[in-house]
């Protein structure tokens, strides 16, 4: 994923995730999975269960996005 995205790309790729476009869900994913690594780690042990957690949030949430 290109960290570079433009607004216009992110908005984008959003409204196709929250038409449940499977790709584009993965690639938000992808993209934002440094932030969760760093959220779900703590005195520098990655907490899996955590990680997980955040992820299902996501997947479960990013259908009521409003763009």
């Amino acid at each position: 994923m290109n960290s570079q995205m433009s607004k216009e790309e992110f908005r984008q790729l959003l409204e196709k995730a929250i038409a449940d476009d499977k790709g584009a869900v993965a690639a938000i994913l992808d993209l934002y999975e440094p932030m969760v690594i760093r959220c779900a780690t703590e005195n520098g042990i990655l907490d899996e269960d955590v990680r997980q957690d955040i992820l299902l949030q996501v997947l479960q949430d990013i259908s009521k996005f409003k763009i």
